[in-house]
């Protein structure tokens, strides 16, 4: 597997605190991240080390296999957006696109500024000036502006924080494309596992500067699905029964006790067959984790949000 981004250790300490704690991560080419984290866990921290913006504490990182000197020359492949998109107010967006390009060095920038707007679904904006801008326009001129250097390695700092429905999906458009037509690897933070939801490939999630758990999207959908869990007197014949009923998806999840992780609004079903088969039910019922109610397992509670 090819990693574009690998992190050993990585930590940052302020005055005295370590904002980021020996945080290890691996970030393979063509995927989308979404950096889950409560306000204060250290994400934009970890971002900023990441984009060369802040100086490691301790611990050290590859870029493109890279460390050290050679690291930073693969700088000019990464885009970034942290924090507040860097925008001139008076001044429109291909303006202000404009500028960006000029500090990379980008030649034929008309083009590249056309190029870029359209891209980000702000191609009929003209003149007008990028403070008069909604925040989700904002939000996509900063990205656009990330764009400039065509990065092959884009990290993005909140952009969908404070954004309306509409905002949200215009952003979360946006990132599709860029990953599916452009091939650009994504790592997106946020404090809105729902959201992120709908865009990472794969998540890491992060409370109080610690890296508590990384894993895809397939297993974060399955750690918060529906599922049944059925308590019975013999748990061999309840997986026979389970078998002719055309159950797949189940296994051992406690003592005399099933999980079941399909059909799950045949509770009903499932105990019928079990009676009919000679089988004692002490107990079953129907567990649904939502994807908050799972972060908020992890990171603590309500109350350290």
């Amino acid at each position: 597997m090819e990693y574009l981004l690998t992190t050993d250790s990585l930590t940052k300490i302020y005055h005295g605190k370590p904002a980021v704690n020996r945080v290890s991560m691996n970030i393979s080419k063509g995927e989308i991240y979404g950096l889950i984290g409560r306000n204060g866990a250290g994400k934009t921290t970890l971002m900023k080390m990441i984009c060369g913006l802040a100086a490691p504490s301790a611990g050290d990182f590859t870029l493109f296999g890279k460390r050290g000197a050679e690291r930073v020359k693969m700088m000019r492949r990464v885009g970034a957006l942290i924090e507040a998109p860097g925008i001139y107010a008076n001044l429109s967006a291909a303006d202000n696109i404009h500028i960006k390009a000029l500090a990379f060095g980008v030649k034929n920038s008309a083009q590249k500024e056309k190029e870029l707007l359209e891209l980000v679904g702000l191609g009929g904006v003209g003149k007008k000036a990028a403070g008069k801008f909604s925040l989700g326009m904002r939000q996509r001129l900063g990205i656009a502006m990330a764009l400039v250097a065509d990065p092959e390695l884009l990290i993005l700092d909140e952009p969908i924080n404070g954004l309306d429905p509409q905002g949200i999906a215009e952003v979360r458009d946006v990132l599709h494309r860029l990953n599916a037509e452009r091939g650009i690897t994504i790592i997106i933070s946020s404090h809105i596992l729902e959201e992120l939801a709908k865009v990472a490939t794969s998540f890491g999630i992060i409370n109080n500067g610690v890296m508590i758990e990384e894993l895809t999207r397939e297993q974060l959908m399955a750690k918060c699905s529906s599922h049944i869990d059925i308590s019975v007197s013999d748990i061999n014949k309840a997986a026979d029964v389970l078998q002719e009923m055309g159950f797949n998806n189940f296994r051992l999840v406690g003592e005399n006790t099933i999980g079941i992780f399909e059909r799950t609004n045949e509770s009903a079903q499932i105990t019928l067959a079990m009676a009919k088969a000679g089988l004692w039910v002490y107990s079953i019922c129907t567990h649904s984790e939502a994807l908050e109610d799972y972060f908020l397992k992890l990171t603590g509670g309500v109350g350290n949000v």
